[in-house]
């Protein structure tokens, strides 16, 4: 514990191992839910603790791991370590089209129905049967997962932190999700770059680090300072080359580094969540929170259903519609 959440790892070790099992020990431990009750009994909290966290402890995805390649299971293993991975190689391919949008887009030739279309081509081939990504998401995620989408993120370097409203220290507040970044140019000191606090995707956070804990939005950007002095040897710049990019859970710590910058971060971000999570995600329980807001929770640029069955992984996309 510390001043900004609670971590129950430990307890789930000591008490309870890692042994198979659907990772919902811990909902059973009588004192782990006395003190949920006295400090995080909301419905924010509630929901992730029954849906989302059984995921990190349990061992749901330890069988198709086994026929994974090695290098996949060691991703897998460190991002359920840390709660990142970083990627030295995506696919030089796709970051060099991803090059090629943005001059489009700057020359005015890519309207926004052509280039959304554009971004959900170019990354498709990381979605194949037995692709990287894929294992990592089955890997992380489990057997059924939905595709949010992708977008473009094109950090300017003279923006303040002031007014890039995700530059704080923060984490999503929404449980467990994916963000995958894909770089389309390297990413060094010169330009803005993501800091994340490692190992803090399994911290149940204060309900006052939270924006939809309360009955009213919250305020989720957290002291610069408080973040660093509690997890500064675990904070980590994801630097990286072109073509390459990182992982990460959103419910890590994570912030950006704006400071002194002299060129533009150009990436593409996808996203994903378990389908038990887009199903179960309370989004009814907050009236004060605006439809805007709910809307990032749904599917946006590309809804699509992955499964992984006997036969292997397999997904299908169709104007929208999702077939089994």
């Amino acid at each position: 514990m510390n001043t900004l959440g609670m971590d129950f790892t430990e307890v789930q070790r000591n008490r309870h191992s890692f042994a198979p099992g659907r990772g919902n020990a811990l909902s059973k431990d009588r004192d782990v839910e006395m003190v949920r009750k006295v400090f995080m009994d909301t419905v924010i909290h509630r929901f992730t603790w029954e849906v989302d966290f059984p995921l990190l402890y349990g061992w749901q995805m330890a069988e198709p791991m086994f026929s994974m390649p090695e290098e996949h299971r060691k991703l897998i293993m460190a991002l359920r370590r840390d709660g990142f991975v970083q990627i030295e190689h995506w696919d030089q391919g796709i970051a060099e089209q991803v090059d090629d949008i943005y001059v489009e887009i700057m020359e005015g030739h890519l309207r926004k129905q052509t280039y959304t279309q554009y971004m959900v081509d170019v990354v498709k081939p990381l979605l194949r049967e037995g692709s990287m990504l894929r294992s990592i998401l089955h890997g992380y995620l489990g057997p059924n997962i939905q595709y949010n989408g992708v977008n473009s993120l094109r950090l300017p370097p003279w923006v303040p932190k002031s007014r890039y409203q995700n530059a704080p220290w923060h984490h999503d507040g929404c449980g467990t999700r994916l963000k995958v970044f894909i770089y389309a140019d390297n990413v060094d000191e010169t330009v803005p770059v993501t800091e994340i606090a490692g190992g803090t995707h399994r911290t149940q956070w204060f309900p006052t680090t939270h924006y939809f804990a309360g009955t009213t939005d919250g305020y989720n950007k957290l002291n610069d300072t408080t973040v660093r002095d509690t997890y500064g040897k675990n904070i980590k710049k994801m630097y990286g080359p072109k073509g390459g990019g990182f992982v990460f859970d959103t419910n890590c710590l994570h912030a950006a580094d704006l400071y002194k910058k002299t060129r533009f971060r150009e990436a593409l971000v996808m996203d994903f969540a378990s389908q038990e999570h887009m199903d179960s995600f309370p989004r009814n329980m907050f009236p004060s929170v605006s439809d805007r807001i709910w809307s990032f929770f749904g599917p946006n640029v590309c809804p699509q259903k992955l499964r992984r069955g006997g036969s292997g992984p397999t997904f299908h996309l169709d104007g929208g519609m999702v077939h089994d």
